[in-house]
């Protein structure tokens, strides 16, 4: 199986909404037009034109651009990419969205000030586009801007995860201990019910044994009043 590597051209991919401008090997250098992770911008380069790019820029190494999903890794690999690290648009999208504790702390743990631009221009983009954003993001992605812009690289930042108001837990352990007492409740009147049925079977089956009893007494008694007696001769 031969390696994408060795092909004559790889598709390379803007699925940010904005333009992208890189140098390359011929000094002309490429553009590429917005596009979305729908309808990716696509542009077929040499892999020697892609080593160059790599080299002398980040557009790969901050999710820029990218690759086919099924080359993806393959081709991280040949040029010295750490997948994990790569933040792609959709990616800055869930961080935003969703501000886990692994969400915010991987944007603190950004150090390259062109890649943090990306997650600070995508907020406030949003922002802009009507978005009811955590303001914990706004104030963590507004304090790391100003940490970079001051050439902190490693942030003072820290992310605590969030604990419940005493309140909040007492009414929580109230109801959980509501909801106890009542299938206790329901536990105990299923065993009665049962206790009750069972009762009720094994009387009917004493009575039944009792009747059985009694229709054959009275069939003896029966056959007993309609024998015979012959007379010896």
């Amino acid at each position: 199986m031969s390696s994408v590597m060795e092909k004559k051209f790889i598709d390379v991919l803007n699925c940010d909404d904005n333009v992208v401008t890189i140098s390359s090997l011929n000094g002309k250098g490429y553009t590429f037009e917005p596009g979305s992770v729908e309808e990716p911008c696509v542009i077929p380069i040499p892999p020697e034109e892609i080593m160059y790019m790599n080299s002398t820029g980040s557009a790969f190494k901050n999710g820029v651009l990218r690759f086919r999903p099924e080359e993806q890794n393959e081709i991280f690999k040949a040029i010295g990419i750490k997948g994990d690290d790569v933040l792609f648009i959709e990616d800055i999208d869930d961080a935003i969205l969703n501000p886990t504790v692994e969400n915010l702390q991987r944007m603190i743990d950004i150090k390259d000030s062109a890649q943090f631009e990306r997650i600070r221009g995508r907020f406030y983009r949003m922002t802009n586009a009507g978005e009811d954003l955590s303001t914990k993001v706004k104030r963590l992605i507004d304090e790391r801007y100003k940490e970079l812009r001051a050439g902190k690289r490693n942030s003072e930042l820290s992310v605590v995860p969030a604990t419940k108001p005493v309140d909040n837990v007492k009414a929580e352990l109230e109801t959980a201990k509501n909801q106890m007492a009542e299938m206790q409740k329901q536990m105990q009147a299923m065993m009665a019910q049962m206790q009750s049925m069972m009762a009720g079977a094994q009387t009917v089956v004493q009575d039944s044994s009792a009747e059985k009893t009694a229709v054959k007494r009275g069939r003896k008694k029966a056959e007993a009043e309609k024998a015979e007696v012959i007379p010896a001769e």
